[in-house]
C-alpha cells in the first residue's frame, strides 16, 4: 500500500506523501480490525476448520524454518529473506557470529526436551545471557568491545514517542488516495485474516487443544483497531511468541500482561533495546522455536501420518517456498484433495452382511430359506455398500461385487463397460499381456484362463441385494459405470440385482440415467416375475437388466425371498416336492388383502396371524378364535389408527409389544434425520419433482401427514427406519429386556389396526388361560430368534 501511495503521488511535497501514507496505512489498520471483528461475530473462520492436517503440518514446518532464517539473519545482522541468503554460513566472519546462536538455540531444545520442568527453560535462558556479560567484562571487552565484534546493535539517537505524531501533518493529506489503495486493503483483509485463522489452526495443532478460531479473529480485530486508531500498522499473531511460550509451559494470562507492560516500557524508551542485548541471545529464541517446528513436522510426524499424507506435508512446505504462502496452501489442499480421491478409490467400502426379511412366513417356508436361500451356497446375497461412491471408486467398487458374487467378466462385458464410462478406455479392451481383445484366438485363451480363475469357484446367487442406506453419495459416473454395468452382467446370467435403502437424491439419479425402471413401469415388471414364479415360467433376461428399487433392505429381501420359494417349490427336483411335502403356491398375508389402497384391505385375525408364525395345530387355532370371539380383548387390545397416529415414541416405556393386523406401520428412528422423505434436488434443468408412489411394496413415498409427524417430532421421531406390515410383530425385543424403546412407530396408512399386548395383562393370563399364554409366548421366542438370526454388526 505505501508503493502505491509514493508511486502515484511521485514528485509531490515529500511532507505530503509521508503523511497521506501514515494515515492511510492506519487507518486502513483501522478499519481492518473492524472487518476482523465482524467476521469473527458471524463465525465466518470456521472455513479455516477444513484445512487438511497435512497442509496445516506444511505450514507449520515453514514456521519453523522462518523462525529459523529470521534467528540466523538477526544474529549476523544481514537480510536472509530467501533460500540463496544461506551462503552468508560460508563467510567465516559471518558463521562464527551465528555460531553462538545456533548453540544456545540447541541447548534450550535439549533443556525442553530433556527436562519435564517449568523453570529450566527459563533458567537457561537467564544463564545464557547472564554468561554472555560476565566474559566480555571478564576479558575487558565491555559493551563497546561487544559492538565492535558486532555481538549487539550500534548506539543510535534517542527517538521520543511524539516524534511520531509530529510527522502528520493534516493539512497535507490527500484524501483521493483513498480509491486508489482500497482494492489492495480489500485484499489486505483477505490476507491477514486468512493467515490469521491458519496461526490459530496451527496453534491448536501444535498445543493438542481446541482453539475458538472466531474468537481469536475477533481478537486480532480488537488489537489492529487499537493500533490504528494510535497511528499504527497492520499486525497479526506473534506466532513464535505464542509457540515459545507454550513451549515454556507458562499457561497464564500473566505472561500477556507483563508482555504488554514491557512493550509500553519499548516504545516509550528513547533508548533501543538492542543496544544492550546480545544478537545472538534474541537469535537463539527463534532458531530454538525453528529447531523444535521442524523436527516435530518433519522429522517426529512421520510416525503419525501414512505416506501419502506426509507426502503432502512436504510438497506444502515446498510450495511455500516456490510460490509463497497463499499459493502454496492453495496448491497443498489440492494436492490433498487428490490424494483422498485417489485413497477412496482404492478402499474397499462393501462389506457381505447376514440379513432377513421381516416377512412373516410359515414355518417350512423359513426352513426352505435358511436351508437353500440362505445356505452354505447362498441363492440370495446382501451386499451393504458404504460411503460416497463417484467416478474414483465405481470400478474398484464394481470389481469387489463382481468378484464377491462369482461374477466373471466376459470380454463383452469389458467392452460395454469402456463404453458406459468415460474413464475407461481402450487400455480395458486389452488382455493381462497387452494383446487386443479382437481374435477368436485371444477370446479362447482369455476364457481357458477365467475358467481356471477363483471367481469361476464361486457359486453365483440368484438375487443380489444392495443395501445403499450407508451411501452419502452417488456420481452419475458412478451410476452408469458401475451399477447399470452390474446390472447388465447380472441379467445375462439371470441374476435379479435389488438395491434398497437409497437416499431421494441417489433414488433420482439411478432412475434418471435409465439404472432403474420408472416406478410405474418397475411395478409391472415386479408382478410379472412374481406371476412367472407361480406358473413356474422363467423370467426375461431383458427385464432385468436394470436395479430394482426398494424403501429398505427388508422389503428387497422379502421380494427375493418371495420369488425365490415360488420358483423353489414349482421346480420338479425340489426336495420338498420329491418328499411330498406341501406343493401349492405359498400364499402371503398380504394377497387375502386388496391389492391396491391397503387402506380398505380386510383386518386379519390374530390366529391367521399366529399361524403363520407358529404353524399352529388345528386344537391352538381353534383356541385362539374361540378367545377371540367369546372373551374379546381380554388378552390385547386392538387400536385403530388413522395415517400419522404415533403408537410410539423413541426413548418411551416398553410396557407392551404390537402386531400388525391391517395396514402398514412405519419404524422410525436410529437414523439422520437426512433421510427423510422428502428432499429437494436441484438438478441442471432445475428443481426435480418427485412422482408419488403407492403399490403393494409399501406406502406412499410422500404420504403428507406421515412425513409432517416426522418433521414435527424430530428429536423422537427422526426418520424412516422400515415398515412393519399385515403378521410384523414390532418392540417386542425392547419389551423382554425392558429397556426404553429404541425406535418409535406411526401408522403409515389409513385405518391401520395393530394389537396390544400389555404386559399386566399378559402376567394375568398366565393364570387365567395358560394354553393362551403359552403360545403368546412361543409367538415372542420365535420373534426373537428371527430378529437374532436378522442382526448384523453393523446394527
Amino acid at each position: 500500500m505505501s508503493n502505491a501511495i509514493a508511486d502515484e503521488m511521485k514528485g509531490q511535497d515529500e511532507k505530503a506523501i509521508l503523511s497521506t501514507t501514515l494515515v492511510m496505512l492506519s487507518g486502513g489498520t483501522a478499519m481492518m480490525g473492524l472487518v476482523l471483528i465482524l467476521m469473527g461475530r458471524f463465525r465466518i473462520a470456521d472455513a479455516v476448520s477444513y484445512l487438511p492436517l497435512p497442509v496445516v503440518g506444511g505450514y507449520l514446518a515453514f514456521i519453523g524454518y522462518f523462525c529459523l532464517q529470521a534467528g540466523v539473519s538477526l544474529c549476523i545482522s544481514e537480510s536472509m529473506m530467501k533460500f540463496k541468503d544461506w551462503a552468508y554460513m560460508l563467510q567465516p566472519d559471518l558463521f562464527l557470529l551465528a555460531l553462538p546462536g545456533l548453540l544456545a538455540g540447541v541447548v534450550m531444545t535439549l533443556a525442553s526436551h530433556s527436562i519435564r520442568s517449568n523453570v529450566i527453560l527459563p533458567t537457561v535462558m537467564l544463564i545464557i545471557p547472564l554468561l554472555f556479560y560476565v566474559v566480555i567484562f571478564t576479558v575487558g571487552w565491555g559493551l563497546d568491545g561487544a559492538r565492535e565484534y558486532k555481538l549487539i546493535s550500534e548506539e543510535s539517537e534517542p527517538v521520543p514517542v511524539k516524534d511520531l505524531f509530529h510527522l502528520i501533518e493534516f493539512d497535507l493529506i490527500n484524501w483521493s488516495m483513498v480509491s486508489k489503495v482500497f482494492p489492495i486493503w480489500i485484499g489486505m483483509v483477505f490476507v491477514v485474516s486468512f493467515a490469521s485463522c491458519l496461526d490459530v489452526a496451527a496453534i491448536s495443532m501444535d498445543m493438542g487443544e481446541a482453539l475458538d478460531t472466531n474468537k481469536e479473529l475477533a481478537t486480532v480485530g480488537i488489537a489492529n483497531l487499537m493500533s490504528g486508531l494510535t497511528c499504527g500498522f497492520t499486525g497479526s499473531y506473534i506466532f513464535s511468541q505464542t509457540i515459545f511460550t507454550f513451549r515454556t509451559q507458562c499457561h497464564s494470562r500473566w505472561v500477556g500482561i507483563l508482555v504488554m507492560v514491557a512493550y509500553i516500557c519499548v516504545v516509550w524508551s528513547e533508548k533501543s533495546l538492542l543496544e544492550f542485548v546480545p544478537l545472538f541471545f534474541l537469535g537463539s529464541t527463534l532458531i530454538f522455536i525453528g529447531y523444535d517446528l521442524l523436527y516435530e513436522w518433519i522429522i517426529e510426524v512421520r510416525h503419525k501420518l501414512i505416506w501419502s499424507e506426509y507426502l503432502v506435508l512436504l510438497f506444502t512446505f515446498a510450495a511455500i517456498h516456490v510460490v509463497g504462502m497463499d499459493f502454496g496452501i492453495i496448491l497443498g489442499i489440492i494436492v490433498a484433495i487428490m490424494d483422498y480421491v485417489m485413497t477412496t478409490a482404492q478402499t474397499s467400502s462393501i462389506n457381505r452382511i447376514n440379513k432377513r426379511s421381516r416377512a412373516v412366513w410359515q414355518p417350512d417356508d423359513w426352513k426352505l430359506l435358511q436351508n437353500y436361500g440362505y445356505g452354505e451356497n447362498a441363492k440370495i446375497i446382501t451386499l451393504e455398500v458404504r460411503g460416497s461412491v463417484f467416478f474414483g471408486s465405481s470400478v474398484q467398487l464394481l470389481s469387489f461385487i463382481s468378484e464377491e458374487i462369482g461374477l466373471d467378466g466376459s470380454d463383452e462385458d469389458l467392452m460395454d463397460m469402456s463404453l458406459l464410462s468415460p474413464h475407461m478406455g481402450a487400455h480395458l479392451l486389452r488382455n493381462k499381456t497387452g494383446t487386443p481383445i479382437s481374435t477368436p484366438k485371444t477370446r479362447r485363451k482369455e476364457k481357458e484362463s477365467l475358467s481356471n480363475s477363483k471367481l469361476n469357484v464361486r457359486h453365483r446367487p440368484d438375487f443380489l441385494v444392495l443395501d445403499l442406506s450407508q451411501v452419502t453419495n452417488l456420481d452419475a459416473t458412478a451410476a452408469r459405470g458401475c451399477f447399470l454395468q452390474l446390472a447388465k452382467m447380472c441379467a445375462k446370467r439371470g441374476i435379479i440385482v435389488c438395491a434398497s435403502g437409497l437416499h431421494p437424491r441417489i433414488d433420482w439419479m439411478l432412475r434418471s440415467h435409465d439404472v432403474a425402471h420408472s416406478q410405474d413401469e418397475e411395478e409391472k415388471i415386479k408382478k410379472s416375475i412374481h406371476q412367472n414364479a407361480q406358473s413356474g415360467y422363467l423370467y426375461e433376461n431383458e427385464n432385468l437388466e436394470k436395479l430394482f428399487l426398494f424403501m429398505s433392505v427388508y422389503e428387497g429381501l422379502e421380494f427375493c425371498e418371495n420369488i425365490w420359494i415360488e420358483r423353489f417349490k414349482t421346480r420338479s427336483s425340489s426336495p420338498l416336492n420329491s418328499m411330498g411335502v406341501r406343493k401349492k403356491s405359498f400364499v402371503r398375508l398380504d394377497d387375502l388383502e386388496s391389492p391396491g389402497d391397503l387402506s380398505v384391505a380386510t383386518k386379519q385375525s390374530l390366529s391367521h396371524v399366529f399361524s403363520y408364525i407358529l404353524g399352529l395345530d388345528q386344537n391352538d387355532r381353534i383356541l385362539l378364535d374361540d378367545m377371540e370371539q367369546s372373551d374379546k380383548g381380554s388378552f390385547h387390545q386392538e387400536l385403530s389408527l388413522h395415517e400419522g397416529d404415533v403408537i410410539f415414541k423413541k426413548g418411551s416405556t416398553p410396557d407392551a409389544f404390537f402386531v400388525v393386523l391391517r395396514g402398514n406401520v412405519a419404524l422410525t428412528g436410529r437414523i439422520s434425520s437426512k433421510t427423510l422423505l422428502k428432499e429437494n434436488i436441484i438438478s441442471g434443468a432445475g428443481h426435480v419433482r418427485f412422482k408419488q408412489k403407492n403399490d403393494q411394496t409399501g406406502p406412499s413415498t410422500s404420504t403428507n401427514n406421515l412425513n409432517d409427524t416426522i418433521k414435527n417430532d424430530s428429536d423422537s421421531l427422526s426418520g424412516l427406519k422400515t415398515y412393519v406390515r399385515v403378521g410384523g410383530i414390532f418392540s417386542f425385543v425392547d419389551f423382554i429386556l425392558e429397556r426404553p424403546r429404541t425406535f418409535g412407530a406411526i401408522a403409515a396408512v389409513e385405518k391401520t389396526v395393530v394389537a396390544r399386548f400389555s404386559r399386566a395383562r399378559l402376567e394375568s393370563m398366565k393364570a387365567e388361560n395358560p394354553e393362551v399364554s403359552r403360545i403368546i409366548q412361543n409367538v415372542l421366542l420365535q420373534a426373537s430368534v428371527l430378529e437374532l438370526a436378522n442382526c448384523t454388526c453393523s446394527e
